[in-house]
């Protein structure tokens, strides 16, 4: 590449060499390039041996992310189906114990013969004989069930819904369970429903109004040879209840436990959780989702729905969860673990690829830092010996002893340096040579350039005088021309002008002749007009008398009154025609005396127009001799001027071939000029090329 620049540098036009200065920094540019390169091939090996490790890690993260949540999924599932099941196998247990209560025969004594005390006022219930009686039996046999089997509180009711005993008792205002007022608890429902359905029943687990504790009724239907007897309830212990409900087992730190039931609108969580010991009976979640959201674990779970998936809880908190739902007791069944805890092993996972990473990168640091030394050290100073040569410093030497392709490369460039250095030897020698001898022929170029533009500028005088000479005999020409053309027209005119002379004499002969003729017919007309006169007179006669005639006809007619009166139209329009004959009359004798002015008239223009004829055909005759002699004389002309238009035309030519052997010449004379001016610039570029040359090979040390 530098020997194909070498050329470019030496011949460029008017290049100033570079001072001392730019040499020094342009010597720095070999560590920064080593430097770079450095850089690179670190990134490079870095690059190349974190990459597959990035994303053997991501995809190692995201595939143990999905088994885990899948995992973790499934686990959720097989203990919301073990929560189920104890709950439901402890629903079981619980309603074959109070179905079992409800058959004893204690608990069917006691109501036999309670059964008819709705009709006692349940204020004074207490103080009956017979109440107590029953009381004292049921007590102790009631109290024993319910400690045995491990209930909180039983209750016997009879058919009409009056609570007639109860262990622990109930408050009076809560024992008739078809008041209005006691309708909705859950111990009135409870007994409805096991009434209506003749089966064991379990209510809402909620609290009782009576207690104002947690309590789950479970009724049953105490029937006595088929006769309903009434109802038995018992409530189990909250605590063994709770224990069935709450159990964590295998749940990990955060898991819980949450049962839910609809409230109204509400839903609301039936148990205490880990997070927050309160929660039990509160309001966790509107039955209805917000607008635009979607439905929440605990709303998905009290419709009946079932699944899990990654969710937000009702804290707002993302959490691993199932849900499901207990259709016996109308319940949903919440498990949920938060999500840290759940991808807790895979973030360690995470860190540890992280630290693997970690250490990956450092050990390939270390090897690329070896590496990159021993690859751009070598490139490093071959840079710094490229650059001194670039400098023109042919001193420099390449030394490498590496027995790769950069010592080859170094080898190459030291062999690259000989050659350069002998070659600038050479060019000095002939950069001298080829100074000289631009000198010598830019001088012999100048003369020759003086010359040349002396002859082009004679040439140039010549060619304009002959140009001018060559200019006015075509002028000349084309003028006489124009004159010999005007003597041929003015001849033929001349001529026809003969011709026209003779008809001239000849109108003017007939123009006295017609004269003559129409004087004649003149006086013709004025006879005429004369006896037009009489006939007139004659006509404006009979008018008159006509008109008198119409007047007497009707004097007539009007004599003879009605019978006259048709005569006398007529004589009126005969007076009338009369009238206008006479007007008509009037005007033509007008039009006749003014003809007869006219003709007058004319008679005597005529004979002055006659005299003024004859005077004109004498005159005619003079001009007319001496227009033939003018004629004769014209018609001289045309060959003398064909003679010297012969003559200007030769002259013309003879001036154009002068100009254009002039204009030849010229041209000549210029194109000489400027190939002499075109050589004399290529030799003084080729001296400035010279010069630069040698000022250039001057900054190679050798």
């Amino acid at each position: 590449m530098s020997n194909q620049q070498q050329p470019h540098t030496f011949l460029s036009a008017g290049r100033k060499s570079r001072p001392a200065t730019k040499t020094a920094t342009e010597s720095k540019r070999a560590p920064k390039a080593g430097r770079r390169l450095f850089r690179q091939i670190m990134i490079y090996f870095l690059a190349i041996a974190m990459a597959p490790l990035i994303i053997v890690s991501v995809v190692q993260y995201l595939l143990a992310r999905k088994a885990l949540l899948e995992t973790e999924g499934t686990y959720l599932a097989s203990i919301a189906d073990l929560q189920l099941n104890e709950v439901r196998a402890y629903l079981e247990e619980v309603e074959n114990i109070v179905g079992l209560v409800a058959d004893s025969p204690a608990v069917q004594y006691s109501l036999l013969y309670l059964k008819e005390m709705t009709a006692i006022d349940l204020p004074t219930i207490e103080q009956d004989t017979t109440y107590l009686e029953v009381n004292e039996f049921a007590r102790p046999i009631m109290r024993d069930l319910r400690s045995k089997l491990g209930f909180k509180q039983i209750c016997l009711i009879n058919n009409e819904g009056v609570v007639v005993y109860s262990d622990p008792a109930i408050p009076q205002e809560y024992r008739d369970l078809r008041d209005e007022s006691n309708r909705e608890n859950e111990l009135a429902k409870s007994f409805e429903s096991s009434i209506r359905l003749m089966s064991v029943q379990a209510g809402d687990y909620d609290r009782f109004p009576g207690t104002q504790e947690p309590a789950l009724f479970i009724t049953s239907p105490v029937l006595e040879d088929g006769i309903l007897l009434g109802a038995v309830a018992l409530v189990p212990e909250n605590k063994k209840l709770l224990s069935v409900i709450e159990d964590t087992t295998g749940l990990g730190e955060t898991g819980e436990v949450m049962f839910i039931a609809k409230r109204g609108e509400d839903i609301i969580a039936l148990n205490n959780l880990r997070s927050d010991q309160t929660l039990a009976f509160s309001k966790i979640t509107d039955y209805e989702p917000n607008p635009g959201q979607q439905l929440s674990p605990s709303q998905k779970a009290i419709r009946g729905m079932s699944g899990g998936d990654l969710d937000v809880d009702y804290r707002g908190e993302e959490v691993v969860a199932i849900w499901d739902y207990l259709p016996n007791l109308r319940l949903g069944l919440v498990l949920k673990i938060d999500r840290d805890e759940v991808f807790g092993p895979v973030n360690h996972l995470l860190q540890a690829s992280i630290l693997v990473a970690g250490i990956t990168l450092f050990v390939v640091a270390i090897a690329a830092l070896l590496m990159s030394r021993g690859i751009t050290q070598p490139i490093a100073g071959l840079t710094d010996a490229a650059h001194r040569l670039a400098e023109g410093d042919l001193t420099a030497e390449i030394r490498c002893k590496a027995r790769n392709e950069i010592g080859q490369l170094s080898a190459a460039a030291q062999t690259m340096a000989t050659n350069l250095k002998s070659l600038v030897g050479k060019v000095k020698v002939t950069a001298e040579e080829i100074s000289g001898a631009s000198r010598h022929l830019s001088a012999s170029a100048q003369q020759q350039v003086t010359a040349a533009e002396q002859t082009g500028t004679a040439s140039v005088e010549v060619n304009a005088t002959a140009k001018q000479i060559s200019t006015t005999s075509r002028e000349l020409a084309e003028t006489m021309k124009q004159v010999n053309a005007v003597t041929q027209d003015t001849a033929l005119k001349a001529e026809s002008g003969l011709d026209v002379l003779a008809a001239i004499g000849t109108s003017m002969k007939e123009l006295g002749i017609a004269n003559d003729e129409v004087a004649e017919q003149l006086d013709v007309i004025n006879q005429r007009a004369h006896a037009i006169t009489s006939v007139i007179a004659t006509m404006t006669k009979v008018a008159d008398q006509t008109n008198l005639l119409s007047l007497n006809a009707a004097i007539e007619a009007k004599k003879a009154g009605q019978h006259g009166r048709g005569f006398s139209v007529v004589a009126i329009e005969i007076r009338r025609l009369a009238d206008q004959a006479a007007s008509s009359t009037l005007e033509i004798e007008q039009s006749v005396q003014d003809m007869l002015a006219a003709v007058q008239n004319g008679v005597k223009n005529m004979g002055m127009f006659s005299r003024k004829v004859d005077t004109s055909v004498g005159e005619i005759i003079d001009i007319s001799g001496r227009l033939t002699d003018v004629i004769q004389q014209v018609q001289g002309l045309p060959p003398r001027f064909d003679m010297i238009l012969e003559g200007m035309e030769s002259q013309a030519e003879g001036a154009s071939q002068i100009n254009e052997a002039m204009g030849q010449l010229s041209t000549s004379a210029q194109q000489t000029a400027n190939a002499v001016r075109e050589t004399n610039r290529m030799i003084l570029n080729l001296k400035r090329s010279a010069d630069v040359l040698r000022s250039e090979i001057t900054r190679f040390q050798t």
